[in-house]
């Protein structure tokens, strides 16, 4: 078993809590960790038949069947499967680009080698769902617990340089559990967090954070505190960072702004043009970049903010064929209509910009 001394606790962590579950599926297990570097940490992986089928189409999983193979009933009666689950995982790191195209970038633009764990390892792509697996009477259930604590354990083992949050959902449980182990650095604009006397930068992404490594500079403009105080409650008497949203989990999206030298590209996940509206820069820009809201979608761009971006690229990450019709007709007549350079990962592939 690769990496035994973690996926073994991992593997006793399951067993723990859903020893005879014929319908959990297997966690999340881990390669072997590469030490310092820099290190993203999202919330949970999420789970997709339809996307690991995309995945796994030219590998030697091709004729698996994802919503079995995962099962926990599978995995825990034959443990020479979590190199496969391991090996599978790995294939998605590479190929969904979708998500991982943007840690990729950053690390390169700073000339980090870089590394991807979640806080939890439960697979599920509902929030509300995965809410109620991790939480228990409007807290952190033992379950929950449990693998912050295996979390705390991977990062000790890793030692980053630098730590980013890429989850503003897991940010908020995060940074509430660890509190008392966190300090502000004013000058260099991230937290310290020291555990058994070792000290690791950590950066939890929100609105009117800023975060500098040598001449790169990341201003995080969404979502801002009063909107995950506000739009993300359906159970009021649950706190905080445990709150759930009937919204669309899209309006969650991080957005922020990459300056290098100058050279400035707007991120924009798969956020609606009705909140670009709310981003708290209105006044004119001049972006190099402008990545284009939610795959192209219709409802991701207006003529108005384009105008206020002004950009000389555009770059739309969206897949071949996709059943959604992106990118729509109407976002590529605009950015044509206002002279802007368009970039399609589904025409043109990997899209890379070298700054110099």
């Amino acid at each position: 078993m690769r990496n035994e001394e973690i996926n073994s606790k991992i593997v006793s962590l399951w067993s723990k809590y859903f020893k005879g579950d014929p319908d959990v599926y297997a966690p999340l297990f881990y390669d072997e960790l590469k030490k310092g570097g820099l290190l993203f940490v999202g919330c949970n992986p999420s789970f997709s038949v339809r996307g690991f089928g995309t995945f796994l189409r030219d590998t030697e999983y091709k004729n698996i069947d994802p919503s079995t193979f995962f099962k926990w009933s599978n995995i825990s009666l034959n443990q020479k499967l979590i190199d496969d689950c391991i090996k599978i995982d790995n294939y998605a790191y590479a190929k969904y680009l979708r998500f991982f195209a943007r840690l990729i970038e950053i690390a390169k633009k700073i000339e980090f080698d870089w590394q991807h764990i979640d806080i939890f390892l439960y697979r599920e792509t509902s929030q509300n769902n995965f809410t109620d697996r991790i939480m228990e009477g409007g807290a952190l259930n033992d379950f929950a617990l449990d693998q912050i604590a295996l979390f705390e354990e991977i990062l000790a083992k890793i030692e980053p340089r630098c730590v980013v949050v890429a989850n503003a959902f897991g940010a908020e449980i995060l940074r509430k559990h660890i509190k008392n182990d966190l300090t502000w650095d004013e000058e260099r604009g991230f937290h310290w967090f020291t555990k058994s006397s070792k000290k690791i930068p950590m950066f939890f992404p929100k609105s009117g954070e800023k975060l500098k490594i040598k001449y790169s500079t990341f201003v995080f403009l969404w979502p801002t505190q009063d909107y995950l105080s506000t739009q993300s409650v359906i159970d009021k008497d649950t706190d905080t960072q445990l709150r759930r949203s009937g919204l669309d989990i899209n309006n969650f999206s991080l957005v922020f702004l990459y300056t290098y030298k100058g050279f400035q590209t707007l991120f924009t996940g798969d956020i609606s043009n009705e909140l670009l509206k709310r981003l708290p820069i209105q006044s004119k820009m001049k972006l190099d970049v402008l990545k284009i809201p939610h795959h192209g979608s219709k409802k991701g761009l207006s003529v108005e903010f384009l105008k206020l971006a002004h950009p000389t690229y555009g770059v739309i990450s969206v897949g071949k064929t996709n059943s959604y019709g992106h990118p729509s007709k109407d976002i590529l007549a605009i950015l044509e209509a206002s002279e802007v350079k368009i970039k399609r990962t589904d025409k043109d592939g990997d899209i890379l910009f070298k700054l110099r």
